[in-house]
């Protein structure tokens, strides 16, 4: 079962422990485990260190980082370097470090309880074990700020006022660069079907009996294709060509070169296997490169349709 605990937050904490790039690696949860001592010393003890994160029904989300080790042998604990926080409350990112004021009686390790911090009862997770009952675990510890700077916040605007909690996790804290979960993509705007063999057979089928409309009095439709040099606009008419023709072809010239291989206006019409031509061709054109445009005259007669096929293509010098 994998931790709760997003990139995001992974980021936050690694900032404030301060001493590079960190590896989270879930040692404890509630949900999986049972939410006892026993088992949380079990898992969590001598494991180096470690943050501790509560998550509760408001979408709050708050624990503790010990740069110590949890010990059930030990009462009362160190850690100069252990402070608690706030990543998220009532389901807004908010990000708050309470530090150790001081690091007198930090941690209480006693084997009877869970994760607690500090001598006042800071952030004291539970005592014995805590059963789920109606989706959550009604914790029987508390959060009272007294060995850890407050920041001016009240326990309330911490945990909401309650230590009603939907899971609590301990993941170990060590050096390493960890492999971040890739965002998730957004949504199409538009579903469609798979890609297969049969739904090409539709798509090509549906091109093959495309008609300009009688009213345009065209007998095919042609479209312009512009771009800079290498963008491949001749690729593009060779793999459409090849598609229909159900071989690969390489009708129009292309190749890399840094002033192009297309010099002229090169009209294309594109024939399916059968020997009938597509009523619509694609018009290949000289690339447009950052020193060198269309003259903005030629640009206009090519787009009215007033450029006789294979004229060759100028271009204006830019000085930078």
């Amino acid at each position: 079962m994998a931790g709760l605990l997003p990139d995001i937050f992974m980021d936050q904490l690694e900032s404030w422990i301060g001493t590079g790039p960190k590896l989270f690696t879930l040692l404890y949860k509630i949900t999986r485990d049972g939410c006892n001592p026993a088992t949380f010393h079990q898992k969590c003890d001598n494991q180096g260190p470690t943050v501790t994160v509560l998550y509760n029904q408001q979408d709050s989300v708050f624990g503790g980082y010990v740069s110590s080790h949890w010990n059930s042998k030990s009462a009362w604990i160190q850690d100069a370097n252990a402070f608690l926080f706030q990543l998220k409350y009532s389901g807004s990112n908010k990000y708050t470090k309470f530090p150790i004021k001081v690091s007198t009686n930090t941690l209480f390790g006693g084997p009877s309880f869970g994760p607690h911090f500090g001598a006042g009862n800071d952030l004291s997770t539970f005592q014995n074990t805590v059963t789920s009952s109606g989706g959550y675990f009604a914790l029987n510890g508390q959060m009272k700020f007294s060995s850890y700077n407050n920041q001016g916040l009240s326990s309330d605007q911490v945990n909401n006022g309650n230590m009603n909690v939907t899971d609590l996790e301990v993941y170990s804290v060590t050096d390493g660069q960890r492999k971040k979960t890739p965002p998730k993509l957004p949504q199409p705007w538009r579903k469609t079907p798979d890609w297969n063999d049969k739904y090409l057979k539709t798509l090509t089928e549906a091109i093959e009996a495309f008609k300009p409309s009688g009213e345009l009095g065209v007998s095919d439709v042609r479209i312009l294709m512009l771009g800079p040099v290498g963008a491949g606009k001749s690729s593009f008419y060779n793999t459409i060509n090849s598609v229909f023709k159900d071989h690969i072809t390489k009708r129009a010239p292309c190749g890399v070169s840094t002033q192009g291989i297309t010099l002229a206006y090169t009209p294309y019409e594109i024939n399916v296997s059968s020997g009938a031509t597509l009523n619509f061709r694609l018009c290949d054109t000289r690339g447009i490169q950052v020193i060198q445009d269309l003259d903005i005259l030629e640009c206009n007669y090519l787009l009215d349709g007033n450029f006789p096929e294979f004229y060759e293509v100028l271009c204006h010098v830019t000085i930078i």
